[in-house]
């Protein structure tokens, strides 16, 4: 990125857009990756990067990574005990969270993230969904 190499924003749009148009293309992914840890990296503030790869390791089933990038982006949506962020758009981060939890097979974690979602948004349009789905599988 030569137009514009600090710029966080820009290093966000390339890996979106890289990862739109990789079609399974593992260096095209690897790119969108690296473009994304490198927007996050910018801007150490700024969770938003931090979703869109959290987003894309789900897709590529890499939920370990996913998780902790989430849980990275929850932490800087809500440094310093200041939500920075939208109240959505944190339940957003909330409920990526709790999915990645889900695929790890930590369904008590991912109800209260579900819960911590919902909480902030009480419109959340996946958070009370997923609750439901985490007590009834705790119960089973």
């Amino acid at each position: 990125m030569d137009l514009a190499p600090r710029h966080a924003v820009a290093w966000t749009n390339l890996g979106c857009a890289l990862a739109k148009v990789a079609g399974g293309d593992a260096e095209v992914l690897r790119e969108a990756v690296a473009a994304l840890e490198t927007a996050a990296a910018l801007d150490a503030r700024e969770p938003a990067p931090l979703n869109n790869l959290g987003l894309l390791l789900g897709d590529l089933k890499i939920h370990d990574a996913a998780r902790d990038v989430f849980a990275e982006a929850v932490d800087r949506a809500t440094a310093g005990g200041v939500l920075n962020v939208e109240p959505r758009e944190l339940a957003d981060y909330r409920c990526n969270l709790g999915v990645e939890l889900v695929e790890l097979g930590n369904l008590r974690d991912a109800l209260r993230s579900f819960e911590d979602a919902l909480a902030c948004d009480p419109s959340h349009p996946g958070a009370a969904g997923n609750i439901v789905a985490m007590r009834t599988a705790l119960r089973s």
